[in-house]
């Protein structure tokens, strides 16, 4: 096992542990509707189920993400969170959840994860100054060395200019994007 396939095999299990804990804390307090429009509540071991249900989800729909042709570690690592989504959606609807519903508890295990990755990444600007302008302008060149280095496609693709303190951003290329079309492309799902 290469270098890089070792630290993703690695990013993979713990992504996996972050996703299952985010979904445990996050279903284990809110009530779902159904394809039948009845408000459920999930308990324990439906959340273990669901769990269960998306990473063999992760598992099928890997081979189509194409992360080997992807040019930076943060690429591969952005396009298997983007796996990560499809498969929550994709688990929590076969798992009989509404469509809507299931949309809405993806956003916010996702909010919940990057929230706190973000919050981890961004921990040293924060220790530095306590002007939020310059914070997120910090955060974002921060980013944009890892994971969203500009590396061309078929990684990131992206014009950074600056217009004053103001720093701009255009992507061009966005690789869980194009892995996301990918996919509706080759299963005719409209809902990825």
């Amino acid at each position: 096992m290469s270098d890089g396939s070792l630290r993703l095999w690695l990013a993979r299990k713990l992504i996996g542990r972050i996703v299952a804990r985010a979904a445990g804390r996050g279903l284990a307090t809110r009530g779902l509707r159904d394809t039948e429009g009845c408000e459920i509540r999930w308990l324990t071991p439906e959340i273990e189920a669901f769990v269960v249900a998306m990473t063999a989800e992760t598992v099928r729909l890997r081979p189509h993400a194409q992360q080997a042709e992807l040019p930076t570690f943060g690429s591969r690592l952005m396009v298997e969170m983007a796996i990560w989504t499809i498969a929550a959606d994709r688990s929590l609807r076969a798992c009989g959840i509404a469509p809507e519903t299931a949309r809405q508890v993806v956003a916010d295990l996702g909010w919940d994860i990057y929230r706190r990755m973000l919050a981890l990444s961004a921990l040293p600007v924060r220790l530095l100054t306590r002007d939020s302008g310059r914070r997120l302008r910090w955060t974002i060149r921060a980013l944009l060395v890892f994971p969203f280095a500009p590396s061309g496609a078929p990684g990131y693709a992206v014009r950074v200019s600056r217009d004053g303190d103001d720093l701009f951003t255009h992507f061009t290329h966005c690789p869980p994007q194009s892995f996301v079309r990918r996919i509706a492309r080759a299963e005719e799902d409209p809902e990825c």
